[in-house]
């Protein structure tokens, strides 16, 4: 890697505005990244004027501003959280720094580091890491869109924060495409780069059950084992867990601290 600090790229996930990702983002500026960018991709939020976004245009979406980022020379780590797991994945292709220096193209992505995301295996969905069944938080709207019941997603995405800085944030989320949790893998990106875990222990949205299938999915494809960093939290550790969570990014970003 580079001695010039790297891109840090987070891929948001689903139904999250990107300022949830401030307190993080904030830090690792403070911390000298030049530049650290949270990807929203099609799928959060309505779009009226067209169909909901599937989760290969959210995967198109990232390629494109991350092949922007490495055309301009930037080294980059991923940090795709969530369900941001399935399309980070998926936009992979091609992407890798190695893969670049063989065409002759500079920049591209060393490593990824997935938070409490949502990875299956290639021909897989979300539902093979998640169940079929709709989680008691999240409804059906008619018109193709999912929204979050702003209690019980507090409690459950923001479940090691007081409550009422919870709900405060659950008010917030947007709606997201019902069809984007349909998508199969279709190429495991994961296998290009070094890949690194934020694990953390008392989620209950991607439960450690879930997350455990995740990085045996990934150690399975790659024949590499994941780097994994553990923390006593919540599925959102951009608020609840800070320092740490802007800690471990450094970390595998190459940095000693």
């Amino acid at each position: 890697m580079s001695t010039t600090k790297p891109a840090i790229v987070i891929i948001a996930g689903s139904f999250t505005p990107a300022s949830f990702y401030d307190p993080v983002v904030d830090k690792l500026k403070s911390a000298g990244y030049p530049i650290v960018d949270v990807i929203v991709f099609p799928s959060i939020g309505r779009r009226d004027s067209e169909p909901p976004a599937t989760m290969y245009d959210d995967a198109n979406f990232i390629r494109a501003r991350v092949e922007k980022l490495a055309d301009e020379g930037h080294d980059m780590v991923l940090v795709p959280h969530s369900y941001g797991g399935i399309p980070a994945s998926e936009s992979m292709k091609g992407l890798a720094k190695s893969q670049r220096e063989t065409q002759g193209k500079r920049g591209g992505v060393v490593k990824m580091l997935y938070v409490a995301a949502i990875v299956p295996a290639v021909g897989e969905l979300s539902s093979s890491i998640m169940g079929d069944k709709t989680a008691d938080y999240m409804q059906v709207e008619d018109d193709g869109y999912l929204s979050l019941k702003p209690e019980e997603s507090a409690k459950a995405c923001f479940s090691d924060m007081p409550f009422e800085e919870a709900l405060k944030l659950a008010k917030q989320w947007p709606q997201h495409s019902a069809v984007s949790f349909g998508g199969a893998l279709a190429y495991a990106g994961y296998k290009d780069v070094p890949v690194s875990w934020l694990y953390m222990e008392k989620d209950q949205v991607v439960k450690p059950a879930s997350q455990d299938l995740c990085i045996k999915n990934i150690e399975k494809a790659s024949g590499k084992s994941v780097d994994v960093h553990k923390l006593d939290g919540g599925h959102f550790p951009f608020q609840s867990r800070v320092d740490e969570t802007t800690r471990i990014i450094r970390v595998v970003a190459g940095e000693n601290v």
